[in-house]
């Protein structure tokens, strides 16, 4: 089989499948040029009679300019603002914006191979953590299952919320002004939570079958968390689910210490969630895109520990974790210039929703040009 050509592009076809193929499924169909490329053979499938050419299955499929993802993930998760990208990189904001969603949805495939590859030896925690995008009147929770010794960001989940807090009386009318065309549903956080916990709940059962898991799932105190477990049919009788008050030092004795570090990285190295007012995401699907590359970032790209890495030990969060570092370096060489299709993919409804990118603030537009292709 022909590594760059692994099965055909189109997801209704018997050959879509890579283990239903045979050696001669396609067959040369021409040739074709384009801004980077130049006299191309192309291929036709001999079941559907779908066209198609390598660049059917790279990260960079349909693209008219080619651009260095690596500086892009540098500048992301180093705090850099998109027109900050734009200035070390010289592309424009809709290039950048564009080569971002390329990386999340390569992103969330790499991660879909990890989350198949690990053995979940390790308790969970969970919190919300709180931004906004657009402005402050649509403030949302990104929800977080992370690893209590890892540290392994195993689920992001978003969730719109309505504004709360000391507001002057212009804000107030201000907020009833934009909640008469529509405002956050109350039960946003118990779905999205849910949703995450259940895929993972799915995830366990198949890797750990029957057997007395020992499992538990720290939380705080946060209402809804309960009441999306009871949603999760035999979820209470396998995993322990431990209340921590929030209220408590944020030391590496918490058990939630997890979730409070993401949070701290998250302030610390995305300019969409820094406490500043000059930059804030303007639209929440872009966000959720450059959380799931932060997400890859975290989990494989960087060390774990950056006195760790002084010490000459540069293992990931991936790798403490449970993966091996030959399997994790296989994945993202697999992964990360090559384009993923969705259907091939197990992910959660949230991940789903982010690579479809179809998050919003209530009655507002998605913002964003979704293209076809992504969706196969």
């Amino acid at each position: 089989m022909n590594p760059l050509l692994p099965h055909c592009p189109n997801p209704s076809c018997i050959y879509f499948d890579e283990s239903e193929l045979i050696p001669n499924w396609y067959y040369i169909h021409g040739r074709y040029s384009s801004k980077i490329n130049y006299g191309m053979p192309r291929f036709r499938c001999r079941e559907c009679g779908k066209t198609f050419g390598h660049t059917t299955f790279s990260i960079d499929y349909y693209v008219k300019k080619r651009v260095d993802y690596s500086r892009l993930i540098a500048g992301l998760c180093s705090g850099s603002g998109l027109w900050d990208i734009t200035r070390f990189t010289g592309h424009s904001v809709d290039v950048i914006l564009n080569r971002f969603e390329r990386l999340a949805r390569a992103a969330i495939a790499v991660h879909s191979d990890i989350m198949a590859d690990l053995n979940f030896g390790e308790n969970l925690v969970m919190d919300g953590f709180e931004s906004f995008s657009v402005s402050q009147f649509y403030p949302n929770n990104i929800n977080i299952v992370a690893g209590s010794k890892s540290e392994f960001l195993y689920s992001l989940g978003y969730s719109g919320l309505r504004r709360k807090g000391a507001k002057t009386e212009k804000q107030k009318l201000r907020q009833i002004e934009l909640e008469k065309t529509a405002k956050a549903h109350p039960e946003e956080t118990k779905w999205s939570v849910q949703h995450i916990l259940e895929h993972l709940f799915t995830c366990l059962k198949q890797k750990l079958g029957e057997k007395d898991w020992n499992r538990t799932l720290f939380t705080d105190k946060h209402r809804d968390y309960p009441r999306a477990m009871e949603e999760i049919e035999g979820f209470a009788g396998k995993i322990l689910h431990v209340a921590i008050s929030s209220k408590l030092t944020r030391n590496h004795a918490n058990p939630l210490f997890p979730v409070n570090y993401a949070d701290r990285q998250f302030r610390k190295d995305l300019s969409d969630h820094v406490r500043e007012t000059v930059k804030f995401a303007h639209c929440p699907s872009a966000m959720m895109s450059r959380m799931s590359v932060y997400q890859l970032f975290h989990n494989c790209l960087v060390s774990r520990r950056l006195t760790a890495y002084r010490r000459m030990d540069d293992s990931t969060h991936a790798e403490a974790a449970g993966l091996e570092p030959d399997r994790l370096s296989q994945i993202l060489e697999n992964r990360m210039s090559s384009r993923p299709f969705l259907s091939k993919l197990n992910i959660d409804s949230e991940m789903e929703k982010t690579w479809r990118m179809g998050w919003k603030i209530p009655g507002g537009k998605l913002g964003r040009y979704v293209p076809k292709f992504i969706a196969a």
